[in-house]
């Protein structure tokens, strides 16, 4: 048990650093630690914080100055053991805290929502994603463990230097990683024991506390990245001032948090998507086939929602890294990061492209052919947007392409390379795939009675006009400097989350029987394209994930700490673009597999009481009605 606690308490002090590129990570000579230490004694005892600008006590040596002598070579490239063994500690914890906040809300909606007819087995599947998950919390934390191995075998002196700077929250870290670990296993344990009356409102009030636990430890970890790249509460040198609420409140501190939380909940409904998308695919009994089909679509509408935020947390986060160093965001967007900006957005193409997709699988196995009218707007629109989406304003290039092009910018093309074209691209995107879900949603009625069509219309007005909207405002940017025209985002989001909302809200009222007929028409149909489709999205949304954490990462080039600490490693260089994509792709495809191992292992150790705990559940929901 002690051993375990040292390995909890490892895990907790270096969770933080989950998203280092392996470019990032150096290590410091001991030497000149203490060359510097002694040579800080004589200076001033007041420092000034190189963010803030307030002035406070100095404590601790100055950051190292290192060569490439100081850096060990046990393993070779010391930053790609890193750069792997990091990234998958960051997708586990990223499925299991995003789990846990699937299966919080799920349960919570089950007692919220008990007129629903399937609120008994929203509280079902909760259960079952939370079997899926507690393994998944062990492979998590061992490699916590094996990531804090690494980085003081490989990386010594950067850790160290990272742990005198963060100290005063080093315990508070351990004791919210101990405490969240034995809160998810007694949420886990009481699930059956409280599972009616009040005691079951307790239980999701547990949950919504291994929620809160949880994603503190994320932000706390969190801390730790946003450090490296924009360093707050330390002097020029690197000393520390005192304040440690400055240190972890750095630039771009809070749009990471959010961004961070976001994909965390992408990534584990992505993964049981897959999940649910593979078991459908081999399922024998028609039963097991509708359930695995409807798993899929809820965590599909979860995938979705975080989808739809995620882009307006990144947007955040560039604009925080441009506030701080411009030349940061000019070498994310147009440097030597703008190639793997362009896959970036290119993936987010596919990602919209498989969701239109497996909407309409839907809505012909419940319509056929009467809604295939939309398909040629759809889609078309989306290659359309997509098209603008991916046009590149700026790139490192030769001499001979910038002769063959005539500049750095395209001559025609090139107006489509900037915000006031992708800004609008992107929304446009956002409302074509709220209004395929719309068009499910109609296509779930019996029949195609006055009222069902009168809704559609209205939602389709309603997109009709947030689209001209949004293509107004894009047209306008081009007319206004560039200071007013990055404003012109607040009323394209504005737009697009109004009329997303506004057509919910229109096509909400639905009959009580139509949603229980929608029970035996829906789910089992979809053809096997839709569950390709499924499973095509799990493996872009964990590629992606690895492909934004190198980005960001790489964004500081030759430092450990951004302008604070240099990187003097052999292998302070940025990677080749095939080289990267490889990495990547490797590191999801360990992650994938990894997870077939896992949630395999999960299913085979489920108890045989599950469809005892489901009549159950549906008595309770039955009194509670």
């Amino acid at each position: 048990m002690k051993q375990a606690f040292v390995i909890t308490l490892f895990v907790l002090i270096f969770t933080g650093t989950t998203n280092l590129n392996a470019a990032d990570l150096r290590s410091v000579s001991p030497s000149a630690i203490s060359q510097q230490d002694s040579s800080s004694k004589s200076g001033p005892i007041v420092g000034r914080d190189i963010y803030y600008g307030i002035e406070g006590a100095r404590t601790g040596p100055p950051a190292p100055r290192l060569n490439e002598a100081d850096y060990p070579t046990i393993l070779g490239e010391s930053r790609l053991v890193i750069w792997i063994v990091a990234q998958q500690h960051l997708y586990w914890v990223a499925f299991v805290l995003g789990t846990f906040f699937i299966v919080t809300l799920l349960e919570v909606w089950s007692l919220i929502g008990t007129r629903h007819p399937r609120a008994a087995a929203y509280d079902e599947l909760a259960r079952e994603c939370l079997d899926l998950v507690m393994l998944a919390v062990a492979v998590g934390s061992i490699l916590g463990a094996l990531l804090s191995i690494n980085l003081l075998a490989l990386y010594p002196d950067l850790t160290t230097y990272l742990i005198r700077i963060f100290r005063p929250v080093v315990l508070v870290y351990g004791v919210l990683i101990l405490a969240f670990t034995l809160l998810a296993y007694l949420y886990y344990v009481t699930w059956l024991r409280m599972s009616g009356g009040w005691q079951k409102w307790v239980h999701a009030s547990l949950g919504v506390v291994v929620n809160v636990v949880g994603t503190t430890i994320a932000f706390l970890g969190n801390a730790w990245s946003s450090f490296m790249m924009s360093p707050s509460g330390i002097d020029e040198s690197g000393r520390y001032l005192g304040t440690i609420w400055h240190v972890i409140h750095t630039a771009v501190w809070n749009p990471f948090n959010l961004h961070r939380f976001t994909s965390h909940v992408l990534c584990a409904a992505a993964v049981l998507a897959g999940y649910a998308a593979c078991h459908a695919l081999t399922a024998k009994r028609p039963e097991d086939r509708a359930h695995c089909d409807w798993m899929g679509f809820v965590m599909f509408l979860v995938l979705l929602g975080g989808l739809l935020t995620l882009p307006f947390g990144g947007y955040w986060l560039q604009r925080e890294i441009y506030a701080y160093r411009q030349q940061m965001g000019i070498t994310l967007l147009g440097g030597l990061l703008a190639w793997l900006g362009l896959i970036l957005v290119m993936a987010m193409g596919l990602i919209y492209f498989a969701i239109n997709y497996y909407l309409w699988q839907r809505i012909t196995s419940m319509r056929g052919q009467s809604l295939a009218w939309a398909t040629k707007w759809v889609f078309g629109l989306l290659a359309l947007c997509t098209m603008v989406y991916i046009t590149p304003h700026t790139f490192v290039m030769t001499m001979l392409e910038l002769k063959q092009m005539g500049g750095q910018q395209h001559p025609v093309l090139g107006n489509y390379g900037v915000e006031s074209a992708k800004s609008p691209a992107v929304n446009m995107m956002m409302l074509i795939t709220a209004w395929s879900f719309i068009l499910w949603r109609c296509s779930c009625a019996s029949t195609r009675t006055v009222d069902v069509l009168r809704r559609l219309r209205i939602s389709t007005l309603i997109f009709i006009v947030a689209g001209l909207n949004v293509l107004w405002l894009g047209i306008y940017g081009y007319y206004i400097p560039a200071n007013v025209r990055v404003g012109l985002s607040v009323p394209m989001v504005a737009t697009t989350f109004s009329a997303i909302v506004a057509s919910l809200v229109v096509t909400r009222k639905m009959e009580a029987q139509e949603l229980e007929k929608m029970d035996s028409r829906e789910w089992g149909r979809l053809s096997v394209r839709g569950y390709y489709a499924l499973l095509s999205l799990s493996i872009l949304v964990v590629w992606i994930m690895g492909l934004g954490g190198y980005r960001r990462s790489s964004v500081r080039l030759f430092w450990h700490v951004n302008e604070i600490m240099r990187d003097a490693s052999p292998w302070s260089y940025t990677h080749t673009t095939g080289f990267a994509a490889n990495v990547m792709t490797l590191n999801a495809l360990v992650f994938l597999l990894g997870l077939v191992g896992v949630l395999g292992l999960a299913k085979m150790g489920r108890s045989q009481g599950q469809g005892a705990y489901y009549e159950a559940a549906t008595h309770r929901m039955d009194t509670l009605k």
